[in-house]
């Protein structure tokens, strides 16, 4: 399955395998995330991620 790096200006790129468009909320998120100082290389958004409480559920985070 292909993924898509979103063009969003982030500290770390965010690549996306959703198969949805991101909501505002989503997309916020997944700013906040990419911006987390442990984050080694990227963050990814899986298929069925959605919106939880303080973060997206469904994200992987490329650490070291």
């Amino acid at each position: 399955m292909p993924y898509e790096k979103l063009d969003i200006s982030t500290p770390k790129p965010v690549l996306s395998w959703a198969n949805h468009s991101l909501a505002a909320q989503e997309t916020q998120m997944a700013k906040n995330v990419a911006s987390l100082p442990f984050v080694f290389k990227h963050v990814a958004l899986m298929p069925d991620v959605h919106l939880g409480k303080g973060s997206l559920v469904g994200i992987l985070l490329n650490r070291n």
